[in-house]
């Protein structure tokens, strides 16, 4: 997972920021946590401690974007009897034997086709398993997209509900929301009736490290409320917008929670506090006195907050983690990471200050950059201002230098970012 950075010098500040954000790069492997709750054979997940050697057949049902590293740790940890791990389209395939594992590769951010294969080979294989087996959920972050189950709307309803609420700038918690009343198997439902044990091992990549929240929590249920969905429309004003076979299934149902699939324990494996934590000795270990924040709320919020925290005459650190939220305006380019850095500069024009972003995953947006880390000769306020105006802030980082490259990296635990004051 090393960064590549394009149009930056190879020291000082630059340096520094590089290597803060690195630390946090290599503080997302999901491996070790994975490999810690399955040490000896012995299945930790909440309060539950089991043997998988107790269970006449273990199958591993991984998703997401950090399927392949955690079904590659949890295979090494504790062989499976079989598995069906389903990764992003275009990222590495995971090193599995392919006589017992299945790799199904799907989509993201929007659901397509492929996704539809993926859920359903998903929910066979786990109608597959009886008493006596076990279903051994690795869950991260993406499979809300990765498996599409539409219910009461087609697959294009659903992308195109989805695709108006990713633009509106709504939360993580909120799309998740509205995605579980379009869903057969979100919220719980992919556990419902299933005759086997189960347990999930889970990669946060949402505020709070609620399993419930991430992928949608396919393997955790959770309440379904009408009105609350439709008010997350309302409130980001695209209820007009929405096809309206969309409103009508989110209207259309009231779904308590099961007690089935409550009593499947979770564990939290890894976590965006485990980046920051990282960051943070490393910041220390440069020399910076460090601060820390977060990166959540509106984008100029975000940018706002973190910019308060750094001192006019100290060599300081602010490192944060997160995910902003974004309007999208225009038809540019860009994501959370480079728009939250472009704002940064807006606000901190100081000689020797740096701010950096970038996603865990390796993906910013609509674009192939993992973010951007520049100072503040990028550009004049004025000319952010222009890019910023359009949603287009890959474009700046594009030309002006800037943005960080990594490729997929196999993990997801959001966004994280530094803001140093070197002098």
């Amino acid at each position: 997972m090393g960064a590549v950075l394009r149009g930056a010098r190879g020291s000082g500040p630059e340096s520094d920021a590089l290597s803060v954000i690195r630390a946090g790069l290599r503080a997302a492997d999901v491996g070790p946590g994975v490999a810690s709750a399955l040490a000896g054979g012995v299945l930790r997940a909440g309060r539950r401690r089991v043997r998988l050697s107790e269970y006449g057949r273990v199958c591993v049902v991984a998703y997401g974007k950090a399927a392949a590293a955690m079904a590659e740790a949890a295979d090494a940890a504790a062989p499976a009897s079989d598995g069906i791990v389903v990764v992003p389209a275009g990222s590495p395939a995971p090193r599995l034997d392919s006589s017992r594992y299945d790799v199904v590769r799907s989509s993201h951010p929007l659901p397509t086709r492929r996704s539809v294969a993926a859920a359903r080979a998903v929910t066979g294989r786990v109608a597959s398993l009886r008493r006596g087996d076990l279903a051994l959920f690795l869950v991260s972050g993406g499979g809300s997209a990765m498996l599409a189950a539409p219910d009461g709307v087609t697959l294009e309803e659903k992308a195109r509900t989805t695709a108006l609420l990713i633009s509106s700038g709504a939360t993580i918690r909120e799309i998740n929301l509205v995605r579980r009343g379009l869903s057969r198997i979100k919220g719980g439902g992919l556990v419902e009736g299933m005759e086997c044990d189960g347990a999930a091992l889970v990669a946060s990549d949402v505020r709070g490290d609620d399993p419930a929240d991430v992928s949608s929590g396919c393997t955790m249920a959770s309440a379904y409320d009408p009105a609350t969905a439709l008010a997350v429309l309302k409130r980001h004003r695209i209820l007009s917008r929405v096809p309206r076979a969309a409103i009508r299934a989110l209207g259309g149902r009231r779904r308590a929670a099961s007690r089935r699939a409550r009593r499947i324990p979770h564990a939290v494996v890894a976590s965006n506090a485990d980046c920051v934590a990282a960051m943070r000795a490393t910041a220390r270990s440069l020399g910076y006195a460090v601060r820390e924040a977060d990166s959540y709320g509106d984008v100029g919020e975000a940018a706002r907050r973190i910019a308060a925290m750094l001192p006019a005459r100290r060599r300081t650190c602010v490192v944060f983690g997160g995910e902003p939220t974004v309007r999208v305006r225009g038809g540019g380019r860009g994501g959370r990471s480079q728009e939250l850095v472009a704002r940064l500069l807006l606000r901190c024009r100081r000689q020797g200050t740096v701010a950096a972003s970038v996603g865990t995953d390796g993906i910013d947006g609509n674009t192939r950059a993992a973010g951007a880390l520049a100072d503040p000769g990028v550009a004049t306020p004025r000319e952010i201002g222009k890019f910023l105006a359009c949603s287009d802030s890959n474009a700046l980082f594009a030309r002006r230098g800037g943005l960080v490259v990594t490729g997929h990296t196999g993990t997801n635990l959001q966004d994280i970012g530094v803001l140093l004051n070197s002098i």
